[in-house]
């Protein structure tokens, strides 16, 4: 007897009857062209699939400066965010490509490690800057970072490392492991079919249309590799699109790190053509004349203070005596307080290339086109020195020392330089009056010193015990807390230490006839003016930051054997003080009060010329002051 089969075989997908009740397989290996589809998506997907940590990592490292500003604070730049969201998956999906392409799973495996060791690096910079100041890298920081050295590096990296920027760092690491572990996770279910293709044709189509909208961005953005004009670059960067939020500074200041850099590096190269330019406009400068007026016999000198806030003085309406000596000077009648001067810029490097040269911002000259002042005042007899406390002349040198040092300036323009550099600018200005003696030279002298001034961390800039202590703010804002005061106390401490400098150098020229002229090169935010510190990107939102940070303190002070010797001049100062100024064009009021002649000198851009016409005001970033 033949006996019915202990197993049957299992019916085919096509014999089971469709019920509502029973959910549809996720194959779809019976429909061809899904299944030609699924093929290809499959395809397109393999750099994500195959490389899944990498391609995460990466996109979460390119789109995280938006990410942790808006974190920290507390900004809604939501388009920015997206914007920088889609270009970094973007410039992602393009490195995994890349990726793939290499042969060799050890060659492979460098090649991201290096990749994304080079994104950490640049992340972890941005989150400490903008922990720090509130703003993220852009190309002002890299240029202040080019001209400083391992002191100055010292205090920032102590900003950077402060408890608030590690707890920053320390949150952002935990929530991107988190993160890319997840969606790792979701990724390997692609990877290993789980989800059929139900699941890879719709995540590649997103994932496609990503990329191509992310992939136009980029290109839009890497648009500076085709520009080779430095003012048509800040023209590009500067345009609109109709949403203020939208400029492209803002696009590449939040951007993936592949457009910022592009922008970056191509604005520096700009730059150094630039110094080229102006090396350029020297040397035709040396063959023009001048001449000196003889009866004009004094000495000029000039104080560059650093980081000045104008309202820190009493000179100013400050409620702390800051500047004692100062104001001790003012009252004796030695001392003009100018009480309009801005600064081109807020920071060193471009506030002293337009102070330096004879160019006219409000007239559209951009400080290349200028010529050096002191050369001018060399050619017209008079000996130059420049001492300077930030540094010295150096092959390596970058930023503003590029123009101090550059080649003609040491083969035409000075008699003297410093070359030793000092914690504390009162240790460096004894060492110009003991070792470098510039008073004790013939003839008629233009001496310039730059000082480190209150340069933050201000706790860093002056010795021994501080002048002034929290208890001594009694200044009422939300946001001052005990912290926050004990930084306005340094700062206050460091101003006071500073007019002390300051006196000592007007102490050692005080026999003789000499004008001495004393400003800061830019301003600084404080906690008892502002939310903030130091020097912060424009906030629109705040109508004072562009005072608090570009109108500075300028004051001239007279010996009296220069008052003396010298009352026309004199009053010609005095009356200049209440008129609007700006320091690109202090170079031409040196040259008017010395009595130069010169085809460079322009009595209407001289500030205590009669014949002196007030422009309106521009900063080398086009923003507009009147």
């Amino acid at each position: 007897m033949r006996g019915a089969p202990l197993l049957k075989s299992a019916p085919s997908l096509e014999s089971i009857p469709y019920s509502p009740c029973r959910p549809m397989p996720t194959d779809l290996s019976s429909n061809k062209p899904l299944r030609r589809i699924s093929r290809i998506c499959r395809l397109l997907l393999r750099p994500v699939s195959d490389n899944p940590r990498f391609f995460l990592f990466a996109a979460l490292l390119g789109a995280l400066v938006p990410w942790i500003y808006a974190a920290v604070t507390g900004s809604r730049i939501l388009w920015l965010i997206l914007f920088a969201s889609i270009q970094s998956v973007a410039l992602s999906y393009l490195l995994s490509s890349l990726v793939m392409l290499i042969r060799g799973d050890k060659w492979r495996m460098a090649v991201k490690t290096a990749i994304l060791l080079i994104m950490g690096l640049i992340a972890l910079a941005e989150v400490g800057c903008i922990a720090a100041t509130g703003e993220p890298l852009t190309i002002d920081s890299v240029n202040l970072a080019r001209e400083t050295d391992l002191g100055e590096a010292t205090g920032f990296f102590a900003q950077y490392m402060s408890m608030r920027a590690i707890s920053v760092i320390m949150g952002i690491i935990a929530a991107i492991v988190v993160l890319a572990t997840i969606i790792s996770l979701a990724i390997s279910k692609l990877r290993t079919n789980r989800g059929g293709d139900i699941v890879v044709i719709p995540f590649c189509v997103v994932l496609l249309a990503t990329v191509a909208a992310g992939g136009v961005r980029l290109i839009s953005l890497l648009r500076p590799l085709m520009i080779d004009d430095y003012r048509d670059l800040l023209t590009w960067a500067a345009q609109d699109p109709g949403n203020p939020v939208l400029i492209r500074t803002n696009q590449l200041k939040f951007g993936d790190p592949l457009s910022k850099w592009t922008y970056i590096l191509k604005e520096l190269s700009l730059q150094n053509r630039n110094i080229s330019v102006w090396e350029e406009n020297q040397l035709k400068a040396l063959e023009s004349t001048a001449s000196s007026d003889d009866s004009h016999d004094f000495n000029i000198v000039i104080i560059i203070g650093e980081s000045f806030i104008r309202a820190h003085t009493p000179l100013y309406g400050y409620y702390l005596p800051t500047t004692p000596r100062l104001s001790a000077e003012s009252d004796s009648g030695r001392l003009a307080v100018f009480t309009d001067m801005l600064t081109a810029a807020n920071f060193t490097t471009t506030s002293l290339r337009n102070f330096l040269d004879l160019n006219d911002l409000s007239q559209g000259e951009s400080w290349e086109e200028g010529v050096y002042f002191p050369l001018i005042i060399k050619k017209a007899g008079w000996k130059v020195f420049h001492y300077d406390n930030q540094t010295v002349s150096r092959a390596a040198d970058a930023g503003i020392s590029r123009l101090i040092y550059a080649p003609v300036n040491i083969a035409h323009t000075y008699d003297g330089v410093s070359d030793s550099l000092f914690r504390y600018d009162g240790d460096f200005t004894s060492y110009v009056e003991d070792r470098l003696r510039p008073r004790d030279k013939e003839g008629k002298k233009m001496v310039t010193y730059h000082l480190w001034g209150q340069h933050f961390p201000a706790s860093d800039r002056f010795p021994g015990k501080p002048r002034f202590a929290v208890s001594d703010i009694t200044v009422n804002r939300p946001w001052l807390d005990d912290d926050r005061r004990q930084a306005v106390a340094d700062y206050d401490s460091a101003t006071f230490y500073n007019d002390s400098v300051v006196g000592s150098i007007i102490d050692y020229w005080s026999n003789t006839p000499t004008l001495l002229f004393y400003f800061s090169d830019h301003g600084e935010d404080c906690w008892d003016l502002a939310p903030t510190g130091a020097r912060n990107r424009p906030m629109p939102e705040d109508s004072l930051w562009l005072d608090r940070q570009y109108r500075i303190p300028f004051m001239v002070w007279m010996s009296d054997k220069f008052r003396e010797a010298h009352p026309d001049l004199e009053s010609r100062i005095r009356q200049a003080a209440p008129r609007p100024g700006m320091l690109d064009n202090l170079g031409q009021a040196v040259i008017g009060i010395a009595g130069i002649s010169s085809p460079y000198y322009r009595p209407d851009r001289d500030i205590t010329s009669l014949s002196y016409r007030p422009r309106p005001r521009i900063t080398s970033e086009g923003y507009r002051f009147d």
